[in-house]
């Protein structure tokens, strides 16, 4: 959680030095989903989230991504700072990609949900490779829900 935040605060600051107003409304759009992502009543604590929320968390964070994504790939954007916004969208990934190992690592379900759970894990880190991002997500969500 405290990564996400510290993500949080520094797409604040970098949306203040944004005067086109596109750019600004992706900005904006992707500071409201991080926000409703750190929705303390989703989470148990700073790594885990609740089971009966914690799908909330990983769309709210797809969304904020396919904000930020929008923004640097936007051919018409007067926005300058690509490889600013690549890193917090790594970071962000990162930070799924957590959630989900913590939940393998603590579940107590049987053998066969924790291979598949991880084979999910697996399947989110190749499509983040490859820049999907919107689909890696999809793979964290689909392995934190498995192992809880």
């Amino acid at each position: 959680m405290g990564g996400k935040q510290g993500v949080l605060d520094k797409i604040r600051t970098l949306r203040t030095t944004v005067t086109d107003p596109e750019d600004r409304h992706k900005l904006d759009e992707a500071i409201n989903h991080l926000t409703k992502s750190l929705t303390p009543s989703w989470w148990k604590d700073s790594s885990q989230l609740k089971p009966s929320e914690g799908k909330k968390v990983f769309d709210e964070e797809k969304a904020a991504v396919s904000y930020l994504k929008a923004l640097w790939n936007d051919a018409k954007s007067t926005f300058y700072h690509g490889a600013t916004v690549q890193g917090y969208i790594d970071r962000i990934m990162e930070a799924d990609r957590l959630l989900a190992v913590v939940a393998i690592d603590k579940s107590t379900k049987k053998p066969d949900y924790i291979k598949h759970a991880n084979e999910e894990l697996a399947k989110g880190d190749d499509e983040r490779a490859n820049g999907h991002y919107d689909h890696a997500i999809d793979h964290y969500k689909n392995a934190w829900d498995i192992a809880t």
